[in-house]
């Protein structure tokens, strides 16, 4: 069989799936071993993980919400593949972002003056935006075509892992909020619990979704920038120009 589950498939679709579906399980609604009545563990197994997988990519879907919550709140209405090197949100020092900014430049073709005056222009921040993007479509590709991509790809999985993970942990909290208004007795206490730890996770995978995002995306520039320097063509080439001052650049957390 040549179409094999991706470790992508695995870790940002399966997990969140079968997450959610297992937090849901302790409702009879929800039981799997009631709800699924076949013979022989492979068969069994093999329709849990479709079931998981089937999930995981709604939940995937519909975890663009948490998706659009972080870029208007950090990223400025953008993807951080937009606005990676605009200063008021590079997450690089401002030695790094001026080599990046020259080895784009040589490796590209592209005038380094040019995109810091364009990237540094706030009267017109979506086409700064849309240079970044052409940038890190740029640094991308060439990345994928080097082998450098593989280096940071764990980073990639993360932020599909935690984003349809902050999903799921909302939703349950959601789920077990209903549950304190129509129930009463010893059951309220435990879901009082439940929507706590629920808004508490919520709240962890969506700062890991962030920092995932951002660090997938530097990663590829600090890949990009150590195949650059270890190249004898490229090696002590690298000459940051004066006029690349970045006052407001921040250092990767």
């Amino acid at each position: 069989m040549e179409n094999k589950f991706s470790s992508y498939d695995i870790i940002a679709h399966i997990v969140p799936g079968g997450f959610l579906w297992i937090m849901l399980s302790f409702y009879p609604y929800f039981n799997l071993d009631k709800l699924i009545k076949v013979q022989g563990d492979n068969t069994r197994l093999a329709i849990y993980l479709m079931l998981f997988l089937s999930i995981g990519l709604i939940v995937q879907y519909l975890s663009g919400i948490i998706e659009f919550i972080i870029k208007q709140r950090v990223w400025g209405g953008r993807m951080f593949s937009e606005v990676f090197l605009i200063k008021q949100f590079c997450k690089l020092t401002r030695d790094t972002r001026c080599k990046i900014l020259e080895i784009i430049g040589r490796l590209f073709d592209r005038s380094v003056e040019k995109m810091e005056k364009d990237l540094s222009d706030a009267n017109n921040f979506d086409q700064a935006a849309e240079l970044c993007l052409e940038i890190y479509h740029e640094v991308e590709a060439y990345t994928l075509k080097k082998g450098l991509a593989n280096k940071v790809s764990s980073y990639y999985e993360g932020y599909g892992l935690f984003r349809g993970m902050c999903f799921d942990c909302a939703f349950l909290a959601i789920i077990f909020s209903f549950l304190l208004v129509f129930h009463h007795g010893y059951v309220v206490l435990f879901n009082w619990i439940y929507v706590l730890v629920f808004i508490l996770l919520t709240v962890a995978f969506y700062d890991r979704a962030r920092d995932r995002g951002e660090r997938y995306v530097n990663g590829l520039l600090y890949s990009l920038m150590d195949e650059y320097s270890s190249n004898k063509s490229g090696k002590n080439n690298v000459v940051v120009s004066p006029n690349l001052v970045d006052s407001d650049a921040k250092l990767l957390n």
